[in-house]
Formats: C-alpha cells, structure tokens, sequence
C-alpha cells in the first residue's frame, strides 16, 4: 500500500499553509518525511525507515519549543496523528515478523531428520535422483 502524499484524512488546515510563510517549512518537511516513513512500512523498507526517522529526529531537534502557535499545534497534531497510524503499522509487521520466524524455525527443526543420512554419499545421491 502507498501513502505518500495521502493527507485526505487530515483536517485541510493542518496540511496547507501560505506557502511563504517560512515557518511552515519545517513543519511540511516533517510531514513529507513521516509520509514516507509510513511508505517505507508499507513496503516493509527498514533500511528507508531508519534513514528517514534519523532525517525526521534532526528537524525536530532544529523545531523551536515554546514558540508554538494554534498553527504549529495544528501541524503537529496532524504529524502525531500520522504516527500513531505508522506505530499499529509497525506492530503489524513486527507481528508478521514473528510468526515468518515461527515457520522458519518448524522448517528448520522439520529438516533436522534428514540430517541422519548425511553419511549417503552425494554421488549416489545424485544417481539416485
């Protein structure tokens, strides 16, 4: 599933702006960046991922604190938002993660009872098959 630019269940303010406002880039730039993190679950991209929250966590931290208008609360709203779908996206994977390891352990232990007949020689083995 894609999602990058999807802002449709956003409220219209928290994702517009007079776009020569200054201080909305900061602000637009954290969107765009968790839009793309919650791409890169999608498409199960943990290397984007991460590259992506470190690139999100310097703009934070460049963010002033206490300055905070209605505008600024808006927006962040609507980022918090956005991370709360992308951390039950997470989970999900997280939980399909655990249950692939499952499979792969039983398959594992499953191939574990073939090992007695390592000794066959692997010429045979071949004629055989």
């Amino acid at each position: 599933m894609t999602v990058s630019d999807d802002t449709r269940h956003l409220s219209s303010h928290a994702v517009s702006g007079d776009p020569l406002d200054r201080r909305n880039e900061p602000y637009d730039e954290i969107l765009r960046l968790t839009l793309q993190q919650r791409e890169a679950i999608e498409g199960g991209d943990l290397e984007r991922l991460l590259s992506l929250l470190a690139r999100r966590e310097r703009m934070l931290a460049s963010l002033p604190a206490e300055t905070d208008g209605a505008w600024e609360q808006t927006r962040r709203q609507a980022i918090a938002e956005l991370d709360r779908a992308s951390e039950a996206s997470l989970l999900t994977w997280r939980e399909q993660v655990i249950v692939e390891l499952g499979v792969l352990q039983r398959g594992k232990s499953g191939l574990g009872g073939y090992r007695a007949g390592e000794s066959a020689d692997a010429a045979f083995i071949d004629q055989a098959s």
